[in-house]
């Protein structure tokens, strides 16, 4: 069964033919993919040649692995900051002794086996760029998620919400999560959009529908409505099907907690033994779990999605008769923030202007995602006092806290814990390490414009001015490095350009002091990030650039010191031969010893 689930899968994936995926509507099994397979059996064993045959797969088998430990290497490579919550404890010395030890074994496998297994893996390859690579992968790459819901469900968790910004993916997740885990129930799973539900009354018909299961009572009374809907679970329950939750917003109160009619439905999948697997809900705000609920249920919170699995959402909606171009995708995911839903309108943008329209007129991509924050600003139904905050949050560059705008404008006080929460359940805000409320990126460029033309900027930064100003005079390092730059930011808004101007050079020379006095003692974490702070407010610091590159090397990142180093060599020639000195210590720690000692020549 394995292999026929293999090939099901990868056809859902797009990596094979569509009718590979067809389900069964009775067994609910893959079967064309079964059918498949077993052909293909039948035809080898028929020729009588196991040996021959059994050879030919392990050949494969062992090609395909390596393949795995390059493409292991390659992603290394291509993707070096990309966040891996495993990392092999051998890396790519491990993959290298593997392929190593795998092609020693192959020079003793039978050679018309490997010759067939070596054709085999060429047509695979031109097939795979002829028709997959081109067509690219329909369904999102969410591994890390999917193992925190994997995670979630061993622990014994009954109900997992996810929640996030709308449009994030999040019934995506939850779909491929089931698949991941119940890969046998996954194709009966019962999806229930709440979003197009209005009441109980609405899920007994839905529930009703789709299960195509007659009611129980007349449901004419609330009672009868919530015995219906017992009796509707039990019958899912009792035919092995998943339940998805989707977009329950308008079933919560506004507090973020669950209405009655909802608690109704969650009640009894936490805490009856009706349901064996785990149920996944989705929502665009947070939602607020009873007490009583959590040694049952996990929330998590879905965050944007990598600029891979985006440039990929756009390739895959751009028109095969559209010459979609994978470097350019990857340059407009890279403005998008994770949001497949902006990628979605991004193709169908780029198919009707092309790629230079955007791509060479940054304000367009602007407007773009601005369009996108309306409609999603729009649904979330914000009051006008949460709108006005987000404006000042978005001025501020999201540097201030909570107690800290409550100080600058006395009016907000009473009332500011209400609507931070209230953008915060709506999925606008998050909350970040300083305890600052900070804007999802795509709706940043949203508020920003609206406050920056706003008849009121001025009267607004002139109040911020005067209070960043009396902080920064008793601030403590910590403090005075989170408030710079938006004082910076708002001192150049308010019109106080030397101000600004002071205030930055102030900063520059203090900071850099302290940044060395912690890399010179050792403190290689810290010393990265007061770096990475002053390369924020100053991305071409050289002293700041020198420093990553010194505190990268010595976190054995060499490709990405050596870039920087490289550059710095152009940027900054006055420094030069400190520069050749570190990329003489990585070639060094690198054991590339010629190469160590031509960098010293130079010097």
């Amino acid at each position: 069964a394995a292999p026929a689930r293999y090939i099901y899968t990868m056809a859902e994936d797009g990596a094979l033919p569509s009718f590979l995926s067809k389900i069964h509507p009775k067994f609910k099994t893959p079967y064309v993919a079964i059918i498949g397979v077993g052909l293909i059996n039948f035809i080898l064993i028929a020729t009588g040649s196991i040996n021959y045959i059994a050879s030919v797969s392990l050949i494969s088998l062992a090609i395909c692995y390596m393949i795995g430990c390059l493409s292991y290497i390659g992603l290394r490579k291509s993707y070096p900051d990309m966040k891996r919550p495993y990392k092999a404890p051998l890396g790519v010395l491990g993959c290298l002794v593997t392929i190593v030890i795998y092609c020693f074994m192959l020079l003793f496998a039978d050679k018309v086996a490997l010759l067939t297994a070596g054709i085999i893996t060429i047509v695979c390859i031109v097939f795979y760029y002829v028709y997959t690579h081109n067509k690219g992968h329909q369904m999102l790459s969410i591994e890390e998620e999917i193992g925190d819901i994997e995670e979630a469900a061993r622990t014994g968790y009954k109900l997992v919400i996810l929640s996030g910004i709308l449009g994030i993916g999040k019934s995506s997740i939850a779909e491929k999560a089931l698949y991941w885990l119940y890969p046998n129930r996954a194709a009966k799973r019962i999806l229930l959009d709440f979003s197009r539900i209005p009441g109980i009354a609405g899920l007994c018909v839905e529930l009703s529908r789709k299960l195509k299961t007659d009611l129980l009572k007349d449901g004419t009374t609330e009672e009868e409505q919530k015995l219906n809907i017992r009796y509707l679970l039990e019958v899912l329950s009792a035919s092995n099907a998943l339940l998805i939750l989707k977009d329950v917003k308008n079933w919560l109160n506004e507090d973020g907690t669950l209405n009655n009619d909802l608690k109704f439905v969650t009640d009894i999948i936490v805490s009856t033994e009706m349901f064996d697997g785990l149920t996944i809900m989705t929502s665009s705000r947070y939602v607020e779990i009873p007490e009583q609920y959590y040694e049952t249920t996990w929330q998590m919170r879905i965050e944007g999605m990598d600029d891979a699995h985006i440039a990929s959402i756009i390739g895959n909606n751009l028109p095969k008769s559209f010459p979609s171009d994978a470097q350019k995708n990857m340059d407009f995911a890279k403005r998008l923030y994770g949001y497949p839903l902006g990628a979605k309108l991004a193709s169908y943008r780029i198919n009707v202007h092309g790629y230079e329209y955007y791509l060479g007129q940054p304000q367009k991509i602007q407007k773009l995602k601005i369009g996108l924050a309306k409609q999603l600003i729009s649904f979330a139904g914000l009051s006008e006092s949460c709108q006005d905050y987000l404006k000042i949050v978005a001025l501020c560059q999201s540097r201030l806290r909570n107690e800290e705008y409550a100080l600058a404008f006395p009016s907000m006080k009473e009332k500011i814990a209400t609507i931070a929460d209230e953008a915060f359940f709506a999925g606008i805000l998050k909350f970040d390490d300083d305890g600052c409320y900070k804007l999802e990126p795509l709706v940043e460029d949203f508020y920003y414009d609206l406050a920056f033309n706003s008849k009121d900027r001025k009267a607004i930064c002139n109040v911020l001015k005067d209070f960043l100003h009396n902080q920064l005079e008793g601030a403590g390092r910590d403090e005075y490095l989170r408030l710079l730059p938006a004082a910076v930011h708002i001192f150049t808004l308010s019109g106080d350009i030397s101000g600004a101007i002071r205030l930055r050079s102030e900063f520059t020379s203090t900071i850099e002091a302290s940044m060395w006095d912690q890399y010179n003692h050792g403190d290689y974490d810290e010393a990265m990030t007061t770096a990475e702070g002053l390369l924020n407010i100053d991305f071409e610091n050289s002293e700041a650039l020198y420093v990553k590159a010194l505190c990268l090397t010595r976190f054995d990142e060499y490709d990405r010191a050596e870039e920087i180093l490289n550059q710095l060599l152009t940027d900054d020639p006055e420094n030069i031969a400190r520069y050749y000195y570190a990329l003489g210590r990585i070639q060094e720690r690198k054991e590339n010893f010629e190469d160590a000692i031509r960098t010293a020549v130079s010097l």
